[in-house]
């Protein structure tokens, strides 16, 4: 689809949100060929492809996929996403059932929604664990299995460290795609997922690899609230290409969002330029004061993968030529990301602002150390 017609066909909005509640130890993998993800970084994407292959593209899939752990206080950005979820998936495993953050995402979600708990509910069973281990509102439900035992009791994972059994994989993934269609589409969505009625255009800046997940939830996110999301398509291989590509899908565009992670991404043929730093260059050059373009930049404190690592935007933004006239810095996690701008457009046509804009916020456990 090109551009011009994503802008004339936008997809529907949102007709509810799934919240997956996982343990992170249960996305870890062993990258031993460079091609392994994790296994609940595997689920979510099939999962968004084969419901939009269905006809379900709007479906929002809720993935927290950084760090929580059990002692933090239960934030509010899993507490909205809870009060706004119509379906709840648990990825079950011996991981899960350890982590008292997860098993307490299932009863809150039930405490929340008892309207849906009857259907809204389910597990799907990563790994063998006994009843008695599970939340109350997830015991005795079958659910959907992706391992099978053997004579001798012995597990068979469909997915260990890579694709194992496509076709049964396929079979389960295939009946959580009729779960979640036939829950959405009995019933209206909760008040707080309802539709934009003028969706606009975004232009979100392709990412380097690093980012490429959060990249993905985002432009999911913004398609499922009625936006517009370009490009629709990759960029060209090619610099002269892609920089034609880019500035005719940044007229067509009210807002450009762009992804700063430690790289600049792939370098098209013909330039020694990033995809990262092109795209912002280019971004910046079409901004006028007569008609401005506002941007956000994403430079998140922890990248996917390094919970230990934060960064400072600011040291990041120095690799990128600072900041501008008419940027906003934005440096919370994905999640917050996409609701901060699904909200940010849902008010009015964005404005660029008179000044440099910085929204970093903190926790008080930032200041140890």
């Amino acid at each position: 689809m090109s551009d011009t017609n994503q802008i004339n066909n936008p997809i529907p909005a949102s007709k509810g949100t799934v919240f997956i509640s996982y343990a992170r130890a249960d996305d870890r993998k062993f990258d031993f060929d460079g091609t392994t993800r994790g296994w609940v970084n595997f689920f979510w994407d099939y999962l968004r492809w084969a419901l939009t292959d269905k006809g379900l593209p709007q479906a929002n899939l809720w993935l927290d996929r950084y760090q929580i752990e059990p002692a933090e206080d239960f934030t509010q950005k899993i507490e909205q996403a809870l009060k706004e979820a119509r379906l709840i998936i648990a990825i079950v495993s011996p991981n899960w059932v350890q982590r008292p953050w997860c098993r307490k995402e299932v009863t809150r979600f039930a405490e929340l929604n008892p309207k849906y708990l009857g259907d809204g509910i389910v597990p799907v069973r990563k790994g063998e664990t006994l009843e008695t281990e599970l939340p109350e509102p997830l015991r005795n439900r079958e659910g959907y299995r992706f391992y099978e035992k053997d004579t001798t009791g012995a597990l068979r994972e469909f997915y260990w460290n890579g694709l194992k059994d496509r076709d049964a994989y396929e079979k389960e993934l295939k009946r959580i795609v009729m779960w979640i269609a036939g829950r959405l589409m009995s019933s209206p969505p909760p008040a707080q997922t309802a539709s934009v009625p003028n969706g606009q255009v975004v232009y979100l800046a392709r990412s380097a690899d690093e980012l490429s997940d959060a990249w993905q939830r985002v432009a999911n996110d913004l398609r499922g609230a009625g936006h517009v999301v370009l490009p629709s398509n990759p960029l060209p291989d090619t610099a002269a290409a892609a920089e034609e590509r880019v500035r005719d899908a940044l007229t067509k565009s009210d807002l450009s969002v762009h992804f700063l992670g430690d790289s600049e991404g792939v370098k098209p043929d013909g330039t020694n330029e990033g995809i990262v730093r092109l795209q912002l260059r280019l971004a910046r050059e079409a901004a006028r004061p007569s008609d401005p373009r506002p941007r956000v930049l994403w430079v998140p404190k922890w990248l996917p993968g390094h919970p230990d690592t934060k960064r400072d935007p600011f040291d990041v933004l120095k690799l990128f030529g600072g900041l501008v006239p008419g940027e906003e810095v934005y440096a919370e996690e994905a999640t917050d990301l996409s609701q901060m701008l699904r909200a940010r457009l849902a008010r009015s046509p964005p404005k660029a602002p008179d000044e440099l804009r910085v929204i970093i916020a903190a926790e008080p456990s930032d200041n140890d150390g």
